[in-house]
C-alpha cells in the first residue's frame, strides 16, 4: 500500500476505479520513475486481446510492477509486488522449453 501512495504523490494522477486508485500517466514517465525509485527495468511485454500492451518491470532485488498501455498512449501501473522469479515454460507434454 505504501508504494501506491509513493507513486501517486511523486508522479501520477490517481483515477478512481471501484474502491482502489489506479496510477496513470505517460509510459515514459512511469518507466523513468520506476527505474529511478526502484531500479526496475522492462523485462517482459505482451499484447492483450483488446489491443493494450502490458509490461512487467523488475529489479534485481525482485520488486516488480505491471503497467498497461492503451493504444492512445495512456499507461497505468496496475499491480506491483516483490519476489519476482522466472521459471521455465512448460509445454503441454510437461517438458521445459
Amino acid at each position: 500500500m505504501f508504494r501506491v501512495f509513493a507513486l501517486s504523490a511523486a508522479l501520477f494522477v490517481p483515477v478512481a476505479a471501484a474502491a482502489d486508485s489506479i496510477l496513470c500517466g505517460s509510459r515514459g514517465d512511469i518507466v523513468h520513475f520506476l527505474q529511478e525509485a526502484y531500479a526496475e527495468t522492462p523485462t517482459a511485454t505482451g499484447r492483450m486481446a483488446d489491443g493494450k500492451t502490458f509490461e512487467i518491470l523488475v529489479s534485481k532485488k525482485g520488486s516488480w510492477t505491471m503497467i498497461v498501455t492503451e493504444p492512445n498512449g495512456r499507461s497505468c501501473a496496475e499491480a506491483s509486488g516483490r519476489d519476482f522469479r522466472t521459471a521455465p515454460i512448460r509445454s503441454a507434454g510437461g517438458s521445459a522449453t
